[in-house]
């Protein structure tokens, strides 16, 4: 079991780049997440 302070956690068992975007303006209309991923050279 993982306990950390973080939004996610993103595991993977190959190399890869994580772009990871929160905003969150304690507004529901105004919120925003985004994640985009993809194979890293080995």
């Amino acid at each position: 079991m993982y306990v950390f302070d973080f939004a996610s956690l993103i595991e993977a068992n190959v190399p890869i780049v994580v772009q990871h975007t929160r905003l969150d303006s304690r507004q529901a209309e105004n919120a925003l997440l985004s994640t985009i991923a993809y194979a890293g050279s080995s």
